[in-house]
């Protein structure tokens, strides 16, 4: 006779529902440019490093702060740094235009923030002027509609002398008497008799005084006066030569 022993077996049907799913993106609205007002956003330069003596060949760090709103960020914003020289004739070109050293620019996020721009000081000319600007780009790669401006003044590597004014930006207020300098340098013939013509013309490139100076070499850094009787306000180009 034999025995069995039984063990309760459990039978359990698995059932699987099994079902596919696909991730959705809802698109991206449209950036609503016509609704900026583009004015919660500023940008500033320092003008620390741009107040020094500046020679021609140098490396200059111009110091860009800003805040972008997040309001005026759509998608992408990028900082831009332009710079210029003085306003001259062009071939082929009706009146004048400003000599274009380059542009640079980083991509930036909301918030505000700092960047250095690295610009080597161009090649000396007749006049050495120097405008920065400062401005968004957009995601159309469009400027937005208003800039920050900043401007400097360099020197040759060479050169007899340089003209200075001692006032900051050559400013003159209404009473103060307008003086301007000629500063000696690489001095090597002192005791030398020398003659300083120089002119000046207003903004209509109208000549509105001249004259002549003379003057004995003495010393690298010596100045040499020009006292300017004006008859007119204005803004003015000063010009000097020194023969030999």
């Amino acid at each position: 006779m034999s025995s069995y022993v039984g063990y309760p077996i459990a039978i359990c049907l698995l059932v699987c529902a099994c079902s596919s799913s696909m991730l959705i993106h809802a698109a991206e609205p449209e950036p609503n440019y016509a609704e900026a007002k583009w004015n919660k956003s500023w940008i500033g330069m320092d003008y620390g490093t741009l107040t020094g003596h500046l020679v021609e060949g140098d490396m200059v760090d111009v110091n860009v702060e800003y805040y972008l709103d997040p309001a005026e960020h759509f998608g992408t914003t990028k900082l831009l740094f332009e710079a210029l020289g003085p306003r001259i004739p062009k071939p082929g070109i009706e009146g004048v235009q400003h000599i274009y050293y380059g542009n640079q620019r980083t991509e930036i996020i909301p918030g505000r923030g700092k960047h250095t721009f690295q610009f080597k000081i161009p090649e000396a000319s007749q006049r050495n002027r120097l405008l920065f600007l400062a401005r968004f780009i957009d995601g159309r790669d469009r400027t937005w509609p208003w800039d920050t401006r900043a401007s400097a003044w360099f020197v040759r590597k060479g050169g007899f002398f340089e003209l200075d004014s001692g006032k900051l930006g050559n400013l003159f207020t209404y009473k103060e008497p307008v003086r301007m300098f000629a500063r000696l340098k690489d001095v090597k013939d002192t005791g030398q008799k020398k003659i300083l013509k120089y002119e000046v013309h207003d903004a209509t490139r109208t000549m509105v005084a001249k004259g002549a100076i003379e003057f004995t070499v003495e010393k690298d850094g010596q100045t040499v006066p020009v006292d300017l009787d004006l008859k007119q306000r204005g803004v003015f180009s000063f010009s000097a030569e020194v023969d030999g």
